[in-house]
């Protein structure tokens, strides 16, 4: 029995790790082409550049949820830059509103389905209107108003618990930089899908969204980081002005 246990720690295979070449360990995560749920995980583990993930093993991934998928993407990214086919970007994916819009993606991704559903038709996550409580129950078999508006605020919290520190500090760093005079929230949200590419779901959406977990955005315009302060005024003026309706209008 002992000779039985020796061979087999002496054929247990090693745990795979990730491995990333010397001249890339010091690359931002945030600059890489990574889908917004791998993006999330990596930020709530305390990841930050791809040195931070040389010899991590793929155990830490296991118990989140899709790790074979958020392997899998860090996987074929570091593949992608040991073959110099990917190069980080200058774009300040880090800060709002670009970085904010992929940290609820990641986040939504995160939560479980029936919540992400009841946000989704709540907010109108497919630019239509959003549903009241009573159709959304409806459609989704939760019984009644009152038990969607329990699966909302639950759905509310899990979502800024899976968006992680990450996504507290980026909505109090926009909540500080709210100030009379720079372009809305509302417009910057607007601008930054104009031209952004990956988000699905629609700027009325991440509007109302955004005023769920902070309230005090609402009505407040904001300063953003240099670089993404100049917009496109064509995709601006393309985009529609009106006033969008609070999650509560809905109701």
């Amino acid at each position: 029995m002992g000779r039985g246990m020796s061979a087999a720690k002496r054929t247990a295979a090693p745990e795979p790790r990730f491995v990333v070449p010397d001249f890339a360990r010091t690359f931002s995560l945030a600059q890489l082409p990574l889908q917004p749920p791998t993006r999330t995980t990596l930020q709530r583990m305390g990841l930050r550049t791809l040195g931070d993930v040389h010899e991590l093993p793929w155990s830490r991934f296991y118990g989140q949820v899709d790790h074979g998928e958020r392997i899998a993407d860090l996987a074929v990214t570091i593949a992608r830059v040991r073959d110099r086919k990917v190069v980080p970007t200058d774009h300040p994916s880090s800060g709002p509103p670009r970085g904010l819009l992929e940290a609820l993606d990641g986040a939504l991704a995160e939560i479980e389905p029936v919540r992400r559903d009841v946000l989704l038709l709540r907010f109108g996550g497919d630019g239509s209107a959003p549903l009241t409580n009573g159709h959304v129950a409806d459609r989704l078999g939760l019984g009644s108003r009152q038990n969607v508006e329990q699966v909302q605020v639950t759905a509310l919290k899990h979502l800024r618990r899976a968006g992680g520190p990450e996504l507290v500090r980026m909505l109090r760093g926009l909540e500080e930089k709210a100030t009379e005079g720079a372009e809305s929230v509302e417009e910057a949200l607007k601008r930054e899908l104009a031209t952004a590419t990956g988000h699905k779901l629609a700027a009325a959406f991440y509007l109302r969204v955004l005023w769920a977990l902070a309230p005090g955005l609402r009505g407040r315009r904001c300063t953003l980081d240099a670089g993404s302060a100049s917009g496109s005024e064509a995709a601006r003026s393309a985009m529609t002005s009106r006033r969008l309706p609070s999650p509560s209008s809905s109701r």
